[in-house]
């Protein structure tokens, strides 16, 4: 008897059965029905699992989990949490690292939102799955989601930074800087400077 790709039965079946959605079985010939024999011979794809109860029929896998595939229907198998420092979407075979300048804690770290940003970066607007080092001139605290724009703050009167900084400066005693995106310790002017400006005004 022939058994083809994504078909299974038992030995006395007058016909074969195909396998579930979201699994398989290779090709394989045999004269007493030993191979491909029943629903175990069919194995997950990537992207699928089998829970608890349901262990002869594959669900998709659901964020926060990878279903690499590959194992046999019969028993609840083939799901593995994304930890520390990666996420997943659904259906995903693997986890995903997170991307540089973003980390994620704990389990079942569901999409790219479950990165917080680190100290020093920031999302720019139009793209947004990116961290972004922080320019000169600006805070960046950390821990805003992936995904969303933002987490980058200008330095004000009185304070600078320079590139990649979680938080702005304050200027040396006796200088101050005005604006704002104050960049570098330069942008603090000492008072005597600010004194003679006015003076040879």
């Amino acid at each position: 008897m022939l058994f083809r790709s994504g078909n299974y039965s038992s030995a006395s079946a007058a016909s074969c059965s195909v396998c579930p959605t979201g699994s398989n079985s290779s090709n394989a010939t045999s004269t007493n029905g030993v191979l491909n024999a029943n629903i175990s011979s069919c194995f997950l794809l990537a992207g699928y699992y089998t829970a608890a109860g349901a262990e002869t029929t594959p669900a998709a896998c659901v964020a926060g989990y990878a279903c690499a595939g590959g194992l046999a229907l019969g028993s609840a198998v083939g799901n593995v949490s994304c930890g520390v420092g990666n996420y997943s979407n659904p259906s995903a075979a693997s986890c995903s690292a997170c991307p540089t300048g973003s980390n994620s804690s704990g389990t079942a770290n569901a999409n790219i939102s479950s990165c917080a940003l680190l100290p020093g970066y920031y999302i720019a607007g139009g793209a947004v799955n990116t961290p972004a080092a922080c320019v000169a001139g600006y805070a960046c605290a950390g821990g805003g989601a992936v995904g969303t724009a933002g987490g980058n703050t200008s330095c004000g009167a009185g304070t600078y930074s320079v590139a990649g900084a979680s938080s702005c400066s304050s200027c040396p005693a006796n200088s101050n800087s005005t604006g704002a995106a104050n960049a570098n310790i330069s942008s603090c002017i000492r008072s005597e400077e600010h004194t003679s400006e006015l003076q040879s005004r």
